[in-house]
């Protein structure tokens, strides 16, 4: 009787295994081995051949330029008179603005606030003497000699 199965390509052995793998029929590769023989994996994570030392970069609080101004501002109230008070207190509030948005990267909120100061001072005193004039002038007893 003549066998219905076509030819067996594991080899010429004439019982059939489902389960045999075939001879040659997939690459060896050369597996490390440990010093008991055994199969181990190549490391998940291999070191770097020399260390590698970052140095930390230092930088400095960057000043806010609009701060600076305000306080110059500010200090030239007591030689100009009033005439920088606002432009100080405009310029602070500006600096303070910029220098809460930036997250700590700029500083100089204290000349931001020397310079408010000062600038609501010179303005607090100008109004002071335009009050005072203007009470002078409508004061009851002031009157124009001729």
């Amino acid at each position: 009787m003549s066998n219905p199965y076509p030819p067996d390509p594991y080899g010429s052995s004439s019982s059939y295994d489902p389960y045999r793998q075939p001879e040659n029929s997939y690459p060896q590769y050369n597996r490390p081995e440990n010093s008991y023989g055994q199969y181990s994996p190549p490391p998940l994570y291999a070191p770097p051949a020399q260390p590698v030392y970052i140095q930390p970069v230092i930088v400095g609080q960057q000043t806010n330029g609009k701060a600076t101004a305000a306080m110059i501002l500010g200090l030239l109230v007591f030689v100009a008179w009033f005439l920088t008070g606002i432009p100080a207190v405009i310029l602070g509030h500006m600096a303070l603005g910029e220098i809460n948005a930036s997250g700590g990267m700029q500083g100089g909120r204290g000349m931001a606030i020397t310079g408010l100061v000062l600038g609501y001072i010179s303005i607090a005193g100008l109004g002071c003497i335009c009050l005072l004039f203007l009470l002078g002038a409508l004061s009851p007893g002031a009157s124009p000699r001729y």
